[in-house]
């Protein structure tokens, strides 16, 4: 079996504890695997401390993005279910789905095209609804807040309409 000398550490280790390196001595890294783990978390951690709203900016990019306000309104979906002491069912679908589904312009209560709009549960997971594509709607934020964990029609608002309830999914 073939050793190399790491340039790092000083041990000698097989060549199997070094990363594949198209031109380097065996085709291997001249750092062990270990040697260069730690390289790369000390460069993120300088990283981290020269730019500090650098995860800060990604993560507000990302949720700014269809796919990023779907995987916040799963995790809600489940944090809710853990409250309720209910099982959560996750039915995986994309952004470009539920898009295709669902205009993202008018709030499906109103009818407003003014923002912001927030995704909605037709049937609240209080009541037994699923996270999956056919239950949810958007709605703007006023008519999310006024509806909270009713449906449409129990909501009280006096402008909204009654959203059928799929097929699957059951009260």
């Amino acid at each position: 079996m073939q050793e190399k000398i790491c340039t790092v550490c000083g041990e000698t280790k097989p060549l199997d504890e070094y990363g594949p390196k198209k031109n380097g001595k065996f085709g291997r890294n001249s750092r062990c695997r270990e040697c260069h783990r730690e390289k790369c978390r000390d460069s993120t951690r300088k990283f981290r401390e020269r730019n500090p709203d650098y995860d800060k900016n990604l993560r507000e990019q990302y949720r700014a993005t269809d796919e990023g306000k779907l995987a916040r309104s799963r995790g809600h979906y489940i944090e809710a279910c853990k409250r309720q002491g209910l099982e959560p069912v996750v039915y995986p679908f994309t952004a470009e789905q539920f898009c295709a589904v669902n205009r993202r312009d008018v709030c499906n209560a109103c009818g407003t095209t003014e923002g912001p709009f927030e995704f909605d549960h037709i049937l609240p997971i209080s009541m037994g609804g699923f996270h999956r594509l056919q239950n949810l709607q958007i709605l703007c934020a006023g008519c999310n807040g006024s509806k909270s964990s009713n449906l449409l029609h129990r909501a009280g608002a006096q402008q909204m309409t009654v959203i059928a309830i799929p097929s699957k999914v059951t009260a």
